[in-house]
This record gives C-alpha cells, structure tokens and sequence, in this order.
C-alpha cells in the first residue's frame, strides 16, 4: 500500500472533523476528547461506534507520527505527543519497521487494526482501553518507555512474538478474544496481566520475564502455554483460572513461583520445570498437576488439591513439604535429597524406583484441611465441577500401592493404608517405620486355610498373591523385567519366591523391633517363619522342624496353641500311665510273714590283779598296783521271733492315679528321689517325655505371653 509522506497540514489536507480537531490539540500540547474525559466506555459500546465525527484515518494518524504537522505561518514542523481519546480509527494503521519518536495515546479508541512490526516506540505508548477489531500486530516491536495495553480488547489475533518491553508493560484487565503470542519476547521490567482474559490460546514460549511477572487473577479459557519460560524475578499467577491444558515445561522460575488458589480445570504440567527459589500452591486445584523431571529447592509447596499429581523423575533438592489432596499420587524415581514431610489425602501413591536419602513421613491428614471455603474459587470459575469431584475425595484414606525398586531409607508412614502395597524390590525396608495407624491385610483373607479366632496377624499382599490356589510356587524368584529406555521396572503381577517375601517379613519386622514395637513386630516375624516353611528352597530337616514348631506354638508367638499342647500332653500321658504306664503290684502271698532274730554279743571279763614281789621293784613303780587283762568271749544269743501282719490285697492303678502321676511330674524336670512308683517300658519313656516336654510347652507358652505384652 503505497502512502502519502510529509507533514499533515491544515490548509492543504482535507481534513475530518475529528482529524481538525486532534491536529488543534495536538498544537496546543493537549489531548484531544473525542468524548467525556471522565467516562469509562465497555468494549461493547466501542465496537458499536459508528460516529463520522469522531472517526480519524489511519493513514493521515500514520503521517502525523511519522512526519508531524506544519505549522502554516511560520513553516515549521513540529510533533511532541498525540493523544486522543475517544476516536474511530479507520482500517489499518502501519507503522511497521518505523520508528515513533513521539508519546501515542489512543486512549478508548476504536481501531481496525495496526501493524507496528519491528516498530520502536522510543517514547511512551498506551493503548488503555482501545479495541483492535482486527488482529494487531507487533511482532519484534521494542517498547523503549512504558507500554500500556490495560483494559484493552483483541478482538482479533494479538501477536507480540519477539517483542522487547524495555520498561513496565501493563496489560491489567486485558482482554483477547483470539490467540494472543508472547513467544521470545522479552519483559526486562515489570509485567502484569492481573485480571487479563485470555478467551483462546495464550503463548508466553521460550520468552524472559527480567523482573516480576503478574497474572493474579487472570483467566486463561483455552490452552496456556509457557515452555521455555524463564521467570528471574517473582511469578505471581495467584488467583488465575485456566480452563484448558496449560504447561510451563521446562520453565525457569529463579525466585519465588506463587500459584496460590490457582484453579487449573486440565493439566498444568511443569514437566522437567525448575524452582530455584520457593515454590507455593497453596490452595491450588487442577485436575492433573504434572511435575515429572522437575526439580524443586523450595521447602515448602504449600496445601493443594487435584485428580491427579505426577512427581515422576522429580528431584527434590532440599526438605520438602506438602498437603495434598488427590486421587492418585505418582512418584516413580522421585528423588528426595534431603526427605520431607508429605501429608496427602484420599491418595493412591506409588513411587516404583523413587530414592527417599533422609528421613521422610508420608502421612494421611484426615479431610481436615480441606474445607468448604478451601473449594471456593473453583466452584466460581469452574462451575463446580471439578471441586465437587474433588470434595468427594475427603472421605478416602490414603493407600500406598507401589514401593518396588524404591529406597524408602528412614520413611515413616502414618494413617496409610497398605492393603494392596507391593514391597517386593524395595530397598532399606529394614528401617521401614510403619505405626499402628496403618491399615494391612489380615490373615483372614488367606483361602484354604482353617484358622482360629485370634490365629490373625497381619499379611502383605505379596504373600496373599502366593497362597492363592492357581499360584505356581517356584523354588527360585522368577521377577519379570520390563526394559525401557532408562530404566528397567518390575511389572505388575510378577510372582514372589516364598523366601523373597520372608526377607520382606524379615525387613519389616528388623524396623518395628528397632523403634521398641516388639508387639507388632511379631505379626511380620510369623510371616516370615510361614514363608520359610512353605519354600521349597528350605531344607527338609528344617522344613520339618518349622512344622513342628508351628504346630505346637504357633512359632513361639501363639500362647493358647502353646498350652493346649501342655494340657494335651499332659492328658495323653495320663491315659498312658492309666493304661500300660505303671507296673502291676506284686503277689501279696510272696511276702515273709515272719522273720527269726537273734543277736551276737560280746562280754568282757573284769581285770584281774597281779601278785609281785614289791621290794626287786623301783620306789615310783611299786606304789601302783599292777593289773592282768582278760581276753573278751562272743556269746550268740537268740531274742525271739518277729511276725508281720497279713498285708491287704493291692488294687491296679486307676485313671485318676494315671492324671495325677502325669500331671505332677509334668512340672518335675528330673526323677522325683522320693517316692516311686514302678513304671512299665512304656511308662518310662512317656515319663521322660513329659518331663522334657512341657517345660518346653510352658516356655513356648510364656514366650508368646511376653512377646504379646513387651513394651
């Protein structure tokens, strides 16, 4: 389109009326009103203006920017701003690939439609509540001064592709109605586009945000798309809606991301975004929050809700901590450097390879912090729909299905449900801390199994998959692996060796016995005693030795099996000894009946004395009479005849005799050295196995007493 150039000029342009009317004003350094300075017309009374005498041609507006105006009686051309408010500009306004040196202000003006690629505007330009009917275009535009775009409508394509925002660009109250391109641009001062509405696709791709960049409350109805972003200061989207898909992919956020009461209706995805400084979704809603490969510095991300959020690959560089509320939760190869505290509700998690190196509490906050007024915004801007779907979620409690190939070091999981998790592959079970919050299966729930009352202990689904009817045991642990590109998994379904899940119990109940939970403890150490009992890997002796040990005490942890089999014993001995136990008594008849007895007894005569003539003896020796002993004489003498009583008959033992004998030697380790009562073969070995036995029993018994009752 071929253009007139020069200067406007009053006396020889044929001038409109509202044309001579911003060339007046324009002279005397002031804005032209086309209307009320105070009024604040709608887009809609703007599109509908169809007045002659505020219309202004775009082409005679192009050559007063371009060229300015001559001023008839001194020959000179001047220009220092235009502004007009109010006006109708007709078809296209060019400036494409022009420079404007002079402030524009098209303040509530209509305009067809403008073409300012690769224009500088070195001076200030405001659009503040004009309406570009067609598309307006400023692709690679540089905005040296200030850029004011606030309340303005698109109603057509607003292309910014490239554009260069050297100082603050507002775009509050913004409306397009079409797609609106941002991509590449650049913001090196401050942006907002608070309350903007952006009716169809919105661009921001592989541009830079120099400093702050505000979309609070902005609404975005169709796809919203920032890959590539880089955010160095402050982004504040607190508030905003997006109705369609929207992603942030590879995103760089250096300071502080704020998606406070953010609604996502779709999936936000920040895939492989990075949060250099805090991040905060505070009472944000989505229906599918993607963080897969992200990687965050932030502690704390605040308390959110969605259908679904995906942490898959996402690295966590310091202590993180959050509250969700979400159908499921995946964290497969997440990486927690340094743990954290995660509080999530109504949640499916699985985290198939994800690295927990510090201590990190996984917990189910009940539906506390989730109330009505939590809802709110969603229920306004998206009809309610997804909140209500949402709200449902309050009611469920967390479960934790996946840990396989996962390092869950240090975790501590509380109020979670584990019925249906998988621990196979999981790495640092041993310090695995699960309170007595969490739910698990029970015995009761194994088939083809008779069991008593208080026989239940607690089972993981992985033994619960062995001991179904059609499960083929097999002797060595057959994982079935599923190669990808980067990884390698197990897949669902891949069928556990018995000494496999033992390790599991093993595991388990190593981190129970480590926080002092001896009780607990106990269910897990009787699963794994029943997974090496039934592994076809274990040795037959000590396969055989388990069976015993389970059958008479339940491994040492069932006290009532314990003693029942003392009392059983101790029956069983009784009937023996009542029985072929205890030896018949003698034949009374074959006892002496009297006994002769006599007596031997030795006298010793008295000494006699000695005659000696005194006078051949000395002095000392002869005033003593001296003496001759007689040799003693043995004289058997016999006292009488000792006769017994005729003895009673002696009756055969009875069963009472044979329970009493077994049950007071039952609590007599060695041979009682008092009375005896003669025992047949038969009885001897049923003695001796009792005694042996039932102390062992009542051990057995107290042992499983104790380890019920330890603190």
């Amino acid at each position: 389109m071929e253009y007139v150039d020069g200067p406007v000029s009053a006396k020889t342009d044929n001038l409109w009326p509202a044309e001579v009317r911003l060339l007046d004003a324009v002279r005397r350094l002031q804005p032209c009103h086309l209307i009320d300075k105070d009024s604040e017309p709608s887009s809609q009374d703007i599109e509908g203006w169809t007045d002659s005498n505020r219309t202004i041609r775009s082409e005679m507006l192009r050559r007063l920017l371009l060229h300015g105006h001559l001023n008839e009686s001194t020959k000179e051309i001047s220009l220092n701003a235009v502004s007009v408010r109010g006006a109708i500009i007709t078809d296209e306004l060019d400036l494409s690939d022009e420079s404007i040196s002079v402030r524009l202000t098209l303040d509530h003006c209509k305009i067809e439609g403008i073409d300012a690629t690769r224009t500088t505007f070195t001076q200030r330009a405001e659009f503040s509540g004009a309406n570009f009917i067609r598309t307006a275009r400023f692709e690679r535009a540089i905005f040296s001064q200030v850029a004011w775009f606030d309340k303005t409508t698109f109603a057509q394509n607003a292309d910014f592709e490239g554009a260069t925002f050297t100082e603050v660009a507002w775009f509050d109250k913004t409306t397009f109605i079409q797609d609106a391109s941002f991509n590449k641009a650049t913001f090196a001062e401050l942006v907002s586009f608070r309350s903007a509405t952006f009716s169809k696709d919105a661009w921001f791709s592989e541009l830079t945000f120099d400093a702050d960049a505000w979309f609070r409350g902005a609404y975005f109805t169709q796809f919203a798309v920032f890959d590539k972003t880089t955010f160095a200061q402050d982004a504040a989207f607190r508030d905003a809606a997006f109705a369609h898909h929207t992603s942030f992919s590879e995103a760089t956020f250096t300071q502080e991301a704020g998606f406070d009461k953010t609604t996502f209706a779709q999936e936000a995805s920040f895939r492989e975004a990075t949060f250099t400084r805090k991040a905060s979704f505070n009472s944000a809603i989505a229906h599918l929050l993607n963080f897969s490969e992200a990687v965050f510095n932030s502690p704390e991300l605040g308390s959110f809700a969605a259908e679904t959020v995906c942490l898959d690959g996402t690295k966590f560089r310091s202590r993180i901590r959050f509250t969700a509320l979400c159908k499921s939760l995946n964290m497969a190869h997440a990486q927690f450097d340094e743990g954290g505290h995660l509080q999530v509700r109504g949640a499916s998690i699985t985290f198939p390879g994800a690295e927990f190196l510090a201590r990190t509490i996984i917990a189910d906050p009940g539906d506390a912090p989730f109330t009505d007024e939590f809802f709110s915004a969603a229920e306004v801007t998206m009809e309610g729909e997804l909140a209500e779907g949402l709200k449902a979620l309050r009611g469920t409690k967390t479960s934790i299905t996946d840990l396989r190939s996962a390092n869950v070091k240090d975790m501590v999981l509380s109020s979670i449900n584990l019925t249906d998790c998988h621990f196979l592959g999981a790495h640092g079970i041993d310090t695995l801390r699960i309170d007595s919050s969490c739910d698990m299966r029970s015995s009761k729930e194994l088939p083809g199994r008779w069991r008593l009352p208080n026989s239940r202990r607690k089972i993981i689904v992985e033994e619960l998959n062995f001991r179904k009817p059609n499960h083929r045991t097999s002797a060595t642990p057959t994982p079935a692996i599923a190669a990808t590109a980067d990884t390698q998994t197990l897949q669902e379904g891949a069928p556990a060796a018995a000494l496999d899940i033992a390790t599991i119990y093993r595991d388990l109940r190593r981190g129970l016995e480590s926080s002092k939970n001896e009780p607990g403890a106990a269910d897990f150490y009787y699963g794994e005693m029943e997974m090496r009992r039934r592994s076809t890997d274990t040795a037959w002796a000590e396969r055989v030795l388990l069976w015993l040990y389970w059958a008479v005490s339940g491994y040492g942890l069932r006290a009532l099996r314990a003693f029942s089999m003392v009392a059983l014993v101790i029956v069983g001995a009784g009937v023996i000894f009542s029985t072929v136990g205890i030896a018949p008594p003698s034949d009374p008849a074959a006892i002496a009946r009297s006994i002769d007895v006599t007596a031997e007894m030795i006298v010793r005569p008295p000494e006699v004395p000695t005659v000696v003539d005194a006078s051949t003896l000395p002095d000392s020796v002869a005033a003593v009479s001296p003496t001759t002993a007689v040799p003693s004489v043995s004289v058997t003498r016999s006292t009488g005849v000792i006769t017994d009583p005729t003895p009673e008959p002696q009756e055969p033992p009875n069963i009472g005799d044979g329970f009493e004998l077994a049950a007071r030697n039952s609590v007599v380790l060695l041979r009682n050295p008092g009375d005896r009562v003669a025992l047949t073969p038969v009885g001897t070995v049923t003695d001796i196995t009792l005694r042996l036995l039932t102390p062992v029993l009542l051990g057995l018994g107290l042992l499983a007493l104790r380890g019920r009752t330890k603190r």
